[in-house]
């Protein structure tokens, strides 16, 4: 009866299921909803042209996505508010981006850089949540992204995965 339970916990409620993953050769780890597989290269591309690094897990519609990408751009914990201060100079003057908060956070012990905004893709609006932070002197972006419409459902599960971040 228990397997029957949670088995159907996962057909209608995948966003409550949360299982590590890790991102970056197993120096990054993070939730992800069970289920979620890691997205095809050419969808992946379309959808994330300048994220040629970035590995995405996704739901079945690649409607919901949670990632990891590491940047070649220097960070350090010192440089934290330069990085949030660069986002948040970057997404104002971007009129498809709508910010809706920025923060210095601290997850798990280490210092992020949150950002949370909708944004436009293919005219479709986006909710995302990112928190960037740091790496071998290198920027990490974790985060989170779905369709607008679906963001009340995984409200609760998006604050789950990113205070699940850790980086090693």
């Amino acid at each position: 009866m228990k397997l029957l339970i949670i088995f159907f916990s996962l057909l209608v409620f995948p966003q409550n299921i949360l299982e590590e993953k890790t991102f970056l050769r197993g120096r990054v780890s993070m939730l992800v909803p069970v289920g979620f597989e890691l997205m095809a290269r050419e969808t992946r591309q379309s959808k994330y042209p300048q994220g040629s690094g970035m590995e995405v897990f996704t739901d079945e519609a690649a409607e919901v996505n949670v990632y990891v990408e590491q940047k070649p751009m220097p960070a350090s914990k010192e440089t934290m508010n330069q990085v949030l201060n660069s986002i948040r100079y970057s997404f104002q003057a971007n009129p498809t981006i709508t910010l809706e908060y920025s923060n210095i956070e601290q997850i798990n012990g280490r210092d992020f850089a949150v950002v949370k905004f909708v944004s436009l893709a293919l005219d479709v609006p986006v909710y995302n949540e990112m928190a960037v932070t740091y790496l071998e002197g290198k920027t990490v972006i974790c985060g989170f992204n779905c369709i607008v419409g679906l963001k009340s459902e995984w409200t609760k599960s998006i604050d789950k995965i990113i205070n699940s971040i850790k980086i090693k």
